[in-house]
């Protein structure tokens, strides 16, 4: 276990380890991730130990829980959760075994296990959220939106049901709007409309962070300290056409052998600014061809347009920062926040990163007297954009 107390305490068990006689596990750090999009949530971590029984126990396939909370009795309950080992690495060191290991969370028939099957009459938010429930479980299906604005009969051929997930995202017709996927640490499945994400919660973001000015400053409720050090990716695509510039794809019915030509536009919605960061000299081009059939709604490859062109988009502008001051527990990815540059002043908007963002990456570090909390923030584009852009 490592444990600070009134900040947090984890703890690691292992299969097979109640049948021995002792718990020798000599915990030296741990790190949970969970990530935007399909794949499933990862840990890594270390430890040390003198028994070669308890070493046999660490290899590929085996299962860990991890057990953590904030070790205060008034706060919320420990959340615990499943990863199978897919890496273990063992070091004889001073005359014990130094273990390092990863994992992932422990459903692993999502990711292996072949289908084929049908889903009828349904929109792809509701076929996708059937999915999930197999393996996450329907209490623990997070999801803002219930259906889309999209009905036909949706295919499994023989493939995984991650591999369906990520197929029938793409053609999720949220009009003026992008569809949004996590999995999290705790085993929530996450779909989140980003229109409705920013009307319901846009006044008020789930987590707010602002630079440390004072060293005796305290976390307050949803505000949050970090330190005075980030990182801002500003990774515009500025020759990159994928990232939507306005490109153009051919459509074509083949039982009505009828051609159109599409053409989806996204406008910014995190970023309180009018333009993206595309440069007006720079000009879509066309996509390969595709075809529509009866089973297709009319829309198939304007939301496949549409949401290709967002998930770049929103891949724009990263900032990436860090805190110590405390765990929060119900911190998950997709969270809507607010971020503060440390030379704003009292304007809500005043600098080109300061703003609203979406949690894209998170990342819990906990060694023997602290844990450290990673956060990546996506958004399209900067709220004061300069230059010949469009």
């Amino acid at each position: 276990m490592l444990k600070v107390d009134g900040l947090f305490q984890i703890n690691l068990v292992i299969d097979g380890l109640e049948e021995l006689k002792t718990n020798p596990l000599n915990l030296k750090g741990l790190e949970l991730i969970e990530v935007a999009g399909v794949g499933l949530p990862m840990l890594q971590g270390a430890i040390e130990i003198d028994d070669p029984n308890v070493r046999a126990l660490f290899h590929e396939g085996n299962k860990v829980t991890i057990s953590y909370s904030i070790g205060k009795d008034d706060e919320d309950d420990t959340i615990d959760t499943r990863y199978m080992l897919t890496r273990v690495t063992t070091s004889r060191v001073n005359h014990q075994y130094l273990i390092s290991f990863a994992g992932l969370y422990d459903v692993p028939a999502y990711l292996i296990t072949h289908k084929q099957r049908a889903f009828s009459n349904m929109s792809a938010v509701e076929a996708i959220l059937e999915v999930a429930k197999d393996h996450f479980g329907p209490d623990y299906i997070d999801s803002n939106v219930k259906k889309s604005e999209d009905r036909m009969t949706w295919l499994q051929g023989a493939i995984t049901d991650k591999k369906f997930i990520a197929n029938t995202w793409m053609h999720a017709d949220l009009p003026d709007s992008f569809p949004m996927i996590a999995i999290t640490t705790d085993g929530r499945f996450r779909l989140r409309d980003l229109k409705t994400i920013v009307k319901e919660e846009g006044a008020k973001p789930t987590w707010e962070f602002h630079q440390r000015a004072d060293e005796e400053a305290e976390d307050d409720g949803n505000k949050i300290w970090y330190h005075g050090d980030y990182t801002v990716d500003n990774n515009s695509g500025f020759m990159n056409h994928w990232l939507g510039y306005g490109n153009t794809l051919d459509m074509r019915d083949q039982e009505l052998s009828e051609y159109e030509e599409v053409l989806e536009q996204s406008s910014p919605q995190l970023a309180k600014a009018s333009a993206f960061p595309r440069h007006s000299d720079v000009h879509g081009r066309k996509g390969k061809p595709r075809y529509v059939n009866d089973n297709m709604y009319p829309r198939y490859w304007h939301a496949y347009q549409q949401n290709t062109t967002q998930l770049g988009l929103y891949s724009t502008i990263s900032v990436t920062l860090n805190y110590d001051s405390r765990l929060h527990k119900q911190m998950r990815v997709l969270d809507l926040v607010y971020f503060s540059e440390v030379d704003s002043s009292a304007e809500k908007f005043d600098n080109p990163f300061t703003g609203l963002y979406l949690i894209s990456k998170l990342s819990r570090k906990f060694s023997q007297n602290k844990v450290v909390t990673t956060v990546q923030l996506s958004r399209e584009t900067l709220s004061d954009i300069q230059g010949e852009v469009r």
